[in-house]
């Protein structure tokens, strides 16, 4: 339900603000109207990548602790929002569209498996593969600073 209404409401932004910049296209003079001649230059106007990336690491935390406390559909949850986050980070980012891919492939269905097994210690390896990946693609994408250490807290009011 949650999400419905998550893809509902960022469905009716967009929706909203592209029909606000077409307004703007179609009202103003030329110079104007080639300021937003293309769903690129549109879609720069909206959250990048930092934004998805805070949302993946509220994410990275809490399927952690969720397999942790063994309470394992809310893990799997986290997977799906993750993958979804990832499609979205597709499309802010068309240039890093093969990176995020393969680090897709790499990753979820691994994971999805690895909590299938409902074992701490296949999940665990399965989480670590994914961090290890996470941190390869930050050095790809020259952000080696950005570093994932094994969760320490959660901020999700459904874990304990």
């Amino acid at each position: 339900m949650r999400d419905i209404n998550m893809k509902q409401t960022v469905t009716a932004v967009i929706l909203f603000c592209v029909s606000i910049l077409a307004c703007f296209v179609y009202a103003g003079e030329e110079e104007e109207q080639q300021k937003f001649d293309n769903l690129d230059e549109v879609s720069s106007a909206f959250a990048g990548a930092g934004h998805v990336m805070i949302e993946l690491g509220y994410r990275y935390r809490a399927l952690y602790f969720a397999a942790q406390q063994k309470k394992w559909e809310f893990a799997e949850y986290q997977v799906e929002e993750m993958e979804e986050l990832m499609e979205r980070f597709e499309v802010i980012s068309k240039k890093r569209k093969v990176a995020i891919q393969s680090f897709s492939k790499a990753v979820f269905e691994d994971l999805e498996k690895s909590l299938a097994s409902k074992k701490w210690e296949t999940f665990y390896a399965s989480y670590d593969a994914m961090r290890k990946q996470c941190m390869a693609c930050h050095v790809q994408n020259e952000v080696e600073f950005i570093r994932l250490p094994i969760p320490k807290h959660h901020e999700s009011p459904i874990l304990e």
